[in-house]
């Protein structure tokens, strides 16, 4: 996260300005990973399509 946003207070500024909410959830990591060091965060991805056969 140092190397997106160079601190958390810059990041917490983006969020403010903005109210993008990956930016919302990149703070609410950052902070959980502050408390909880030795916990990882799984990033992955959701794909939303009508059609039914990928």
């Amino acid at each position: 996260m140092k190397l997106k946003y160079e601190s958390i207070e810059k990041l917490e500024e983006g969020f403010e300005k903005t109210k993008r909410s990956i930016l919302h959830v990149d703070l609410e990591n950052w902070k959980y990973l502050i408390n909880n060091p030795d916990e990882t965060i799984k990033i992955g991805e959701t794909v939303f399509t009508e059609k039914h056969d990928i």
